[in-house]
C-alpha cells in the first residue's frame, strides 16, 4: 500500500488528476457473491480498521469504547459487528475541508460522479468467464455497502 499511496502522491503532485479509480481484491462469505464479481460499491469500509473481540461463553461481547484503543466511529451503530470484528473509525482528510483537518470516520465514499458513470454502464460490461460462475459487474447502492 505504501508504493500506491506514494506513486499517486507524485501523480497529484506532478499532474492536473481529475478523478482516481482505486481497484483491490476482496473475499467474503455471502452467497450473492461470486468469484469474478466487479463490484462497485457506493461505501466500503477497511476490514482491518477492527477490534478483535475475545470470545466468552460462545459469544464476542462488545468491547467499551477505550480511547487510542477502541474507538468506534460516529458513522456507525457501535453494536453492529461480524462475529468477532467491531469496526473502529479512521482518521482520514477530505478535499473538501481545511488543511490538516482529520475526520473519525468508518465508511469511505465513491466519487459520486465515477459511482454515477459505473451505474449509467452496467448491464453493458461484458465479463471475460472463467471457472465455475458467471462473472457480472455490480454497482452497490443500498444501504448493506461492503466492509
Amino acid at each position: 500500500m505504501v508504493n500506491a499511496a506514494s506513486a499517486t502522491q507524485a501523480l497529484l503532485d506532478n499532474f492536473n488528476i481529475e478523478s482516481i479509480v482505486f481497484s483491490g481484491i476482496a473475499g467474503g462469505i455471502s452467497d450473492d457473491y461470486h468469484v469474478g464479481d466487479v463490484m462497485v460499491p457506493e461505501r466500503w469500509a477497511s476490514y482491518n480498521e477492527v477490534y478483535y473481540a475475545r470470545e466468552i461463553g460462545g459469544v464476542f461481547p462488545q468491547p467499551f469504547p477505550i480511547p487510542g484503543v477502541y474507538d468506534p466511529a460516529p458513522d456507525i451503530d457501535a453494536t453492529q459487528h461480524f462475529n468477532m470484528s467491531y469496526p473502529m473509525g479512521t482518521y482520514m482528510t477530505n478535499v473538501a475541508s481545511a488543511p490538516d483537518v482529520e475526520t473519525l470516520t468508518t465508511w469511505i465514499y465513491a466519487d459520486p460522479v465515477l459511482l454515477a458513470k459505473a451505474q449509467s454502464i452496467v448491464g453493458s460490461v461484458i465479463l471475460a468467464q472463467s471457472g465455475m460462475y458467471d462473472s457480472r459487474f455490480l454497482v452497490r447502492l443500498e444501504s448493506n455497502n461492503l466492509y
